[in-house]
């Protein structure tokens, strides 16, 4: 995909299914619109997990210009602590932003106790 002149970019791709592995390529396709100054995205119940959610904020670190930022990823992603602390770090190389708008409802906690068996 290529849109280097889009500056704004509003993706409503809910109930989808779209799996770790379109959220990844969401990303990494979103990750080539290199003006983006401004990205919704709405990705409720898509079961995108801690890899697709790793996957699309590594490919939109390449959105250099973000100013504004909006993603929702409640409801049936199976995102835990893992993964959204891997959301934060990625967010964390956007230098332009100046807001930031994240549902993140129904984060998957697990404990280390409740991984041993």
């Amino acid at each position: 995909m290529k849109c280097q002149n889009l500056q704004n970019l509003t993706l409503e791709i809910r109930s989808n299914l779209i799996g770790p592995n379109g959220a990844t390529g969401l990303g990494t396709g979103s990750g080539n619109c290199t003006n983006l100054t401004n990205l919704i995205l709405n990705l409720c119940y898509n079961n995108i997990c801690n890899e697709g959610i790793a996957g699309l904020s590594k490919g939109l670190t390449k959105c250099k210009n973000l100013q504004k930022f909006s993603l929702d990823v409640s409801g049936e992603n199976n995102i835990s602590c893992n993964g959204a602390s891997d959301l934060g770090q990625n967010l964390n190389q956007f230098k332009n932003l100046t807001e930031i708008v994240l549902q993140l409802k129904q984060i998957n906690y697990i404990s280390q106790f409740q991984k041993l068996e």
